[in-house]
């Protein structure tokens, strides 16, 4: 590729590389590892998997080493997702995929020769700024992002039959930039090919959350829209420089990145841009954009005026600002784990046995007592007789709603149509209905349900996981004290206290809020009303509309 010159691009590091920052030449005290007769020459990302590595290889080639851990090369399942990964990493040419050379073994360590990128990730560059990239320089990435995306879901089998790739993990680590500000993506390790393949476990969350569409969060099918969501989540994050939907919890980020765009993401971007964000992180994979190239023509048609600076030029500028070009240059990028950017608010932990003596420490079970300072715990499926007096504590507070209009009378097909009416029109309120004996509530946002409480008092979360075996009814009684002394959802003190994931906690409230819908929809007798603009005030789950659609239909 052209440099320097009149005419030719700007380079995001000089094409003659200074004396100062060239790579140290090895001297008789440093000592080159080799491995499989590469020479290694540092680290450039370390995962759950596999260590990168900068190497050199036999005939003088700079290429990059991705070696398996020796702890995971006796499993002959995460072998098998190497190997694919290396099948699939061969198979892509394309300037801006990240091409796989071989797949082979040394002294039983299974390892992949990959194409070197002689830059920095993306996420580098976010993590070191301190001013917001030009909307060219981020326009200008993700375009090439979703050239490569274009690429990559246009695979075919030697028969000429679609693949159907999707990615799973475009996030910032692994979009990396060349030294003439070009965009490669890579990392094909949790990749799938959706034709003709079993469908993706539901029960291990594979991807980052935060990044992940909503249909990957929930276990359903995928396609190529799953990646184009993701490519909406890095343009938000390098237009505002923070992360879309990260919340002060691992649950709350993960019920916010469900939601997808929704009204809580406000970047104070440009309209069109606005516009073309929303389309890409819709929660709906039918609203979003169809293919890779329709989300570049969208792109396309809100580029800068004529007479501006290019992307590439304006991304040059950010890197030089943010002081990527460090004591290395760009070429001898070390690629680390992200660092958070910005204060974030976590919970303080609180330490074996605290909270039983707060003021709720009498109706604390021996059980969750013992549990919380160590002690053995008989495990009882049936729930202690603390927390059966509790459930108060857990249950919604109903009290009458203020501003509940004229109530109508359930008739056959009323409770359908009105909710029906209420997604069409993308309402946002509080939906109620009530018998003598029952009374369920139904707060929506933007026409989708994102909190359903009901008076009936046996389909508690803590109760559907004790029934579920995910946890005990000890530690669920320690739970309920401690969000109370937090002050925070059941849920979110579940997953502190690492009872359950927070995933587990995620399907359960869909689940739970599925079934209240199917329930509501079969009532034949009481009243109806709406109270518009009621917010539930808790932790909400926003359902996809295709789930709302299921349920209606």
């Amino acid at each position: 590729m052209a440099g320097g010159g009149k005419g030719g691009l700007l380079r995001l590091v000089p094409t003659a590389v200074p004396d100062s920052e060239r790579l140290p030449a090895p001297s008789r005290r440093q000592r080159i590892e080799r491995f499989a007769g590469y020479a290694l020459h540092g680290v450039i990302a370390r995962g759950g998997m596999a260590t990168v590595w900068h190497a050199t290889a036999p005939d003088g080639r700079e290429v990059a080493i991705k070696r398996m851990l020796p702890a995971l090369a006796a499993n002959p399942q995460t072998v098998l997702m190497f190997s694919d990964e290396a099948l699939l990493g061969m198979r892509v040419n394309h300037p801006r995929l990240i091409h796989t050379f071989s797949l082979d073994v040394c002294d039983h360590e299974p390892f992949l020769v990959m194409e070197y990128v002689p830059g920095p990730s993306v996420a580098d560059l976010l993590n070191r700024a301190s001013t917001l990239m030009r909307p060219a320089a981020a326009v200008h990435i993700v375009r090439q992002l979703l050239e490569g995306l274009a690429a990559l879901h246009g695979l075919r089998d030697d028969g000429g039959a679609p693949l159907g790739v999707v990615h799973r993990d475009v996030s910032p680590n692994n979009i990396l930039l060349t030294a003439d500000g070009d965009v490669k993506l890579g990392d094909f390790g949790i990749a799938v090919i959706t034709r003709g393949a079993t469908p993706p476990s539901t029960t291990a969350l594979q991807g980052k959350i935060g990044y992940m569409a909503p249909e990957q969060l929930a276990g359903e099918p995928l396609d190529a829209r799953t990646d184009l969501f993701a490519a909406g989540v890095v343009l938000f994050e390098l237009l505002t420089g923070r992360r879309a939907f990260a919340r002060d919890h691992e649950l709350a980020t993960l019920t916010a990145n469900y939601a997808g765009y929704a009204r809580d993401i406000d970047g104070g971007l440009p309209g069109p841009l606005a516009r073309v964000l929303e389309r890409a992180l819709a929660q709906r994979p039918d609203d979003r954009f169809e293919s890779a190239s329709d989300f570049t023509r969208a792109l396309d048609a809100v580029a800068p005026e004529p007479g501006s600076r290019s992307g590439r030029e304006q991304l040059a500028q950010f890197a030089s600002e943010t002081e990527a070009l460090d004591g290395q240059g760009l070429r001898s990028s070390v690629r680390a784990v992200a660092r958070p950017r910005g204060p974030r608010s976590v919970r303080p932990s609180l330490p074996l046995g605290a909270g039983i003596e707060s003021r709720c420490a009498a109706r604390v079970s021996a059980a969750a007592r013992a549990l919380a300072t160590g002690g053995e715990v008989a495990h009882d499926a049936s729930l202690p007789g603390s927390l059966e007096r509790r459930r108060g504590l857990l249950a919604f507070r109903f009290g009458e709603p203020a501003g509940l209009p004229e109530r109508r009378r359930v008739t056959p097909g009323l409770t359908r149509a009105m909710l029906r009416h209420l997604t069409d029109t993308r309402a946002s309120g509080l939906f109620v209905a009530r018998t003598a004996t029952r009374e369920m509530r139904v707060f929506f946002d933007l026409g989708a349900p994102v909190f359903i409480a009901c008076t009936d008092d046996r389909e508690l979360l803590g109760e559907r996981l004790v029934r579920l075996g995910q946890a005990t009814p000890a530690y669920i009684e320690l739970a309920v004290e401690r969000a109370l002394r937090w002050d925070c959802p059941l849920g979110e003190a579940l997953v502190d206290m690492g009872v359950v994931s927070a995933r587990a906690v995620f399907v359960e409230i869909r689940r739970q809020m599925r079934e209240r819908l199917a329930d509501l929809l079969a009532w034949t007798s009481g009243e109806l009303g709406f109270v518009k603009n009621a917010r539930p005030g808790l932790l909400a789950v926003r359902l996809c509309p295709s789930e709302i659609e299921r349920g209606l239909s």
